[in-house]
Parts: C-alpha cells; structure tokens; sequence
C-alpha cells in the first residue's frame, strides 16, 4: 500500500478499529458501517417536516453513486452490503482487506466499526425498547 493510500486508510479508520483488523484472520468477516461523503445540512437550527424529508432525499441522491463504488468493493472482497439508513450511513460486512479498500474511496468519509452497545455494568442494551408490564 502506497504512502498516499495508507494516509487515507488512517485518516479514516480509528486506531483501535485499524489494529483489530491488523490481527484478524484473511478470510474473517467484519460489520462495519461506511458514511459516504455526502453534503449534510449544518443542524444549527431545527427543520421543518418538509424540511428534513427534503433533506433525507438529498442525502439518498447524493449516496446513490457511492452506492455502486461500494457494491463493487464488496462483491471484489466477497462482502455484503447489509442496509443503508436515511441519513446516508451504510452497513456492511466484509474482510479487513475489503474494510481498508472502502476506507480508500474518495467518496467514503470514515469507516466504523459496528459494535454493540452495553451500558457502564458491561450489559449488552436491547437494540429495542422493552414495554413495561403493567
């Protein structure tokens, strides 16, 4: 890897991500999520309905051709894409190879690393909300 693309690898993954993926077997499978380069709004004030629908299809616009770069780094890694959200994140699932070729994209602005979340008792979190029983 040239001096120029490992910049931007760095530039793009943490540290700590960057390290997991130093020690992972060639072929083991990682999430992570991928955020496109793709103009945002500032979030200085708060936006309308009309607003931030016109804003989530600006981000859908502007993430569609991203969409095929990444599509192309993945089915070259043997990865997947797994789905992509309203504000133009993406989740995918591939090879610490595929991880650091995504992170060398122009159009990619960070890759992180998909990681579940726990509360300060070290206890994963339910991804939903429970329902009290009353």
């Amino acid at each position: 890897m040239g001096m120029l693309q490992n910049f931007l690898v760095k530039d793009k993954l943490s540290p700590e991500f960057a390290a997991r993926l130093q020690h992972l077997d060639k072929s083991a499978e990682v999430e992570a999520i991928v955020v496109p380069n793709v103009q945002r709004r500032d979030g200085t004030k708060r936006q309308s309905a009309a607003e931030r629908n016109a804003a989530i299809e600006n981000i859908s616009r502007g993430v569609a051709p991203i969409m095929t770069e990444i599509d192309l780094v993945l089915h070259e890694f043997g990865g997947r894409r797994r789905n992509s959200t309203a504000i133009g994140t993406i989740t995918v699932a591939t090879t610490a190879d595929g991880i650091r070729a995504l992170a060398r994209l122009p159009s990619v602005q960070a890759v992180l690393e998909n990681q579940p979340i726990t509360g300060l008792s070290g206890a994963k979190r339910p991804t939903k909300p429970r329902r009290s029983a009353l």
